[in-house]
C-alpha cells in the first residue's frame, strides 16, 4: 500500500507541475553522494545547470537522486518560463513503475487473503 501511495503521490505531483512547463537539456554539474538505505549503496543527488529559452543560466539541485547519474551527464529538465528556478528533472515513468509494483503487491495480498477465506468456507 505504501509503494502504491508513493506512486500515486508522484503521479499527482507531476500532473500539477507539468502544465505550462518547457523542456530543455541540462547538464549535471556536480553530485552530492548520499547513502541509499535500501540498496546500501550511494546515490547522486545532482546539481543541474541549464539555459532557458530566454538565455538565462539557471542552476538547481534536484532532491531526486539516482545511482546512475554522473557529473557531465546531459538530462532533460522541465521548467516554468515565468519562474525558471522552479525546475525539475523529467520524471519519466518512475511514478508508473511505483504504481505497478504497489498494485502488484496489493492484488497479491488480496488474492492470498481471499484464497484463505475460500479454503475456510469449504471446511
Amino acid at each position: 500500500m505504501i509503494i502504491l501511495a508513493i506512486g500515486v503521490f508522484l503521479y499527482w505531483n507531476t500532473l500539477t507541475f507539468l502544465p505550462g512547463t518547457v523542456s530543455t537539456t541540462g547538464t549535471i554539474t556536480s553530485c552530492e553522494m548520499v547513502s541509499d538505505s535500501i540498496s546500501h549503496g550511494s546515490d547522486c543527488e545532482p546539481t543541474i545547470s541549464f539555459q532557458t529559452q530566454a538565455g538565462q543560466h539557471i542552476t538547481f539541485k534536484s532532491p531526486v537522486g539516482s545511482g546512475s547519474y554522473v557529473e557531465g551527464e546531459e538530462v532533460t529538465v522541465l521548467y516554468h518560463p515565468n519562474n525558471p528556478q522552479d525546475a525539475r528533472l523529467n520524471p519519466g515513468i518512475m511514478w508508473l513503475v511505483l504504481v505497478a509494483f504497489g498494485l502488484l503487491f496489493v492484488l497479491g495480498g488480496l488474492f492470498t487473503y481471499l484464497r484463505g477465506v475460500m479454503r475456510k468456507s469449504r471446511e
